[in-house]
C-alpha cells in the first residue's frame, strides 16, 4: 500500500526535534539511522523512508550535515527553512489540491472524483476556487481514513500526541471554515447532496416549447427533452399548462447551462 505518510512524517520529526540536540552534538541534526528507526516502529517501511528522504533532500526540504547528494544512514540531517514553508502550506487550498491530483489512492471512487475535477467534468469545475476546495477537501478525508485504519499508533513516539494525526485534522479544520466562507461551495454541495441522480421531485411546468418542457422545483431549472418523454407528448400537447405540477426524475446537472437534466415520472 502506498504510504501518503511517509515524508510528513520525517519533517513533523525533524521539526518536532528542531531545538533538541542528536548524537552529533549539532542543534536540531539527528541521525538518519535514529530517525529511521524510530519512524519504523510506527508501520513506516525502512527502504521508503531513505529514499523518501532522498526525495525531500532533492527538494531541499531537508539538509545534510555531510552535504552530500545521496542520503545513508550515517548522515545527519536537520528540516531546512523550505521543510518548515511545506508544512505551513499544508494549510493552502491551492497548494493542498494539487497535492490531491499527484497521489496514489486505493479507493477508485476517490481518483474519479478528483480526475472529473481535474478534467472539467464535475459539477465543482465550474469555479476554480471551490474545484480546489472540494480537491483539498476529498484528499484530506482520505488521508483522515487511511491514517485511522492502516496508521492507528501515534507518530510521535515520546508522547500520545500525534503529530500527524494533529496536522491532518488542523487542514481539515482549516479548509472547513473556507468551505463554510464560500457560498458558492455551499450551494453546488447542496445540489449534489439533495438532487442526486434518479431523485424523484415535485416541479412546476414555467415553459412549453416544441421540443422541450422547463419546470422549476426549489429556486433549481429543470430541462426536458421532448424526444426522451415520448408517452408523454400528447399529453403535454393536449392538456398541459404553465403552472401545471408533475414530478420528475433527476438525471443530472447541466454545469455549463447551470440547470438539471431531467424526465417526466408523473404527469
Amino acid at each position: 500500500m502506498p504510504d501518503p505518510f511517509a515524508r510528513l512524517s520525517i519533517l513533523l520529526y525533524l521539526k518536532d526535534r528542531y531545538n533538541i540536540s542528536g548524537s552529533s552534538g549539532v542543534r536540531g541534526y539527528h541521525q538518519v539511522s535514529t530517525v529511521i528507526n524510530d519512524l519504523v516502529l510506527l508501520g513506516h517501511e525502512r527502504n521508503n523512508l531513505l529514499t523518501e528522504m532522498g526525495s525531500l533532500l532533492d527538494s531541499f526540504c531537508i539538509t545534510s550535515e555531510s552535504s552530500l547528494n545521496d542520503i545513508n544512514e550515517n548522515d545527519f540531517i536537520s528540516i531546512s527553512s523550505s521543510g518548515f514553508i511545506h508544512i505551513d502550506m499544508l494549510k493552502n487550498v491551492n497548494y493542498l489540491s494539487s497535492i490531491s491530483e499527484d497521489t496514489y489512492y486505493r479507493d477508485s471512487e476517490v481518483v474519479s472524483a478528483i480526475a472529473k475535477n481535474m478534467i472539467g467534468d464535475s459539477i465543482y469545475a465550474t469555479n476554480d476556487y471551490v474545484k480546489n476546495l472540494n480537491n483539498a477537501k476529498i484528499f484530506l478525508d482520505y488521508l483522515d481514513e487511511i491514517k485511522t485504519k492502516y496508521f492507528v499508533k501515534s507518530l510521535n513516539i515520546y508522547s500520545e500526541f500525534d503529530l500527524v494525526k494533529e496536522k491532518i485534522e488542523e487542514c481539515s479544520a482549516y479548509i472547513k471554515h473556507k468551505i463554510k466562507k464560500t457560498d458558492k461551495y455551499d450551494e453546488i454541495d447542496l445540489i449534489t447532496k439533495k438532487y442526486k441522480p434518479g431523485s424523484i421531485e415535485l416541479a412546476t411546468v414555467t415553459g412549453i416549447q416544441p421540443h422541450c418542457l422547463f419546470v422549476e422545483f426549489d429556486v433549481y431549472t429543470g430541462y426536458i427533452n421532448r424526444s426522451k418523454c415520448r408517452d408523454f407528448n400528447s399529453y403535454i400537447d393536449d392538456i398541459m399548462e404553465n403552472g401545471d405540477l408533475i414530478t420528475v426524475e433527476i438525471l443530472s446537472y447541466n454545469r455549463r447551462h447551470k440547470k438539471f437534466d431531467v424526465r417526466i415520472d408523473s404527469v
